[in-house]
């Protein structure tokens, strides 16, 4: 069976929103989202604030960490479709600057520092590739109370073999393909 981009997105974001803490906090996928603009986010709701509104270090730190998986999935899925084949990525490095107080809605913002085109090398059985990803986090009002960036080891090849290789991140929705 041949899948369109449109279904491993879905699926993949299906699976990364589905994850529980996830859920706690009311992470949220905008997939309308214009450039530039937050395609993620967590509301402010009572039980995840702090009793002065705030959220807390580590929802700031997760929201942009999820919104940098988006990131990925959306550079990988396509390149995956194009070679016949299927990946996944590890998370190989991350930092984080809070930035300051992170009131109301907040968003993440993602960009890719370096990207899958100029780095997929390989054989034809296997590709792989280092990709880099940047994340603001900012308020409703564009303040930027989080700054991150991830570095993502990636690899590509026949789904199969993947499967059999990972079968344990298979089960999690890091796996890309058909």
């Amino acid at each position: 069976m041949e899948l369109t981009i449109e279904q491993v997105r879905e699926a993949y974001y299906a699976e990364l929103l589905n994850v529980p803490f996830h859920e706690h906090l009311g992470i949220a996928l905008d997939r309308e989202a214009p450039p530039g603009k937050p395609r993620v986010t967590i509301p402010s709701k009572p039980e995840i604030v702090t009793a002065d509104g705030h959220h807390s270090v580590a929802a700031v730190y997760t929201l942009g960490e999820a919104a940098a998986a988006i990131e990925m999935c959306d550079e990988m899925a396509p390149k995956a479709l194009d070679f016949g084949m299927g990946a996944i990525f590890f998370t190989v490095g991350a930092t984080f600057e809070p930035r300051g107080p992170a009131r109301g809605t907040i968003g993440a913002i993602t960009r890719l520092v370096s990207g899958i085109d100029e780095e997929v090398h390989g054989g034809p059985g296997a590709k792989k590739a280092n990709v880099d990803v940047a994340a603001e986090v900012v308020t409703e009002d564009g303040v930027v109370v989080g700054e991150q960036r991830f570095s993502f080891y990636v690899r590509f090849m026949e789904w199969d073999r993947m499967r059999e290789m990972f079968r344990p991140a298979s089960e999690v929705g890091r796996l890309v393909g058909p």
